[in-house]
């Protein structure tokens, strides 16, 4: 398989939109979030044959996002309710 078909881009698409494609890839290939490991590695080599780059961007890292608490949630609603 050709690098532009794993990442899902075009043979002539540009670097941003590589770095684009591989970004939605490693949200839903990651080995973190439940992907095969060696489709998210052949996604790597991919990205890194087409950007020209030594390693993957290093903004790929997930993290969770921490939930608002009930006190917030409370004050929240209500500076929704008074004017």
């Amino acid at each position: 398989m050709q690098p532009h078909e794993v990442l899902g881009v075009r043979p002539d698409a540009s670097p941003s939109d590589v770095t684009d494609a591989f970004r939605r890839f490693a949200l839903r290939n990651h080995p973190d979030r439940g992907g095969d490991p060696s489709h998210f590695q052949a996604g790597v080599e991919a990205y890194r044959r087409l950007a020209g780059h030594h390693r993957a961007p290093a903004n790929v890292t997930f993290h969770r996002r921490r939930r608002a608490g009930l006190p917030s949630l409370v004050r929240a609603a209500v500076r929704r309710i008074r004017p």
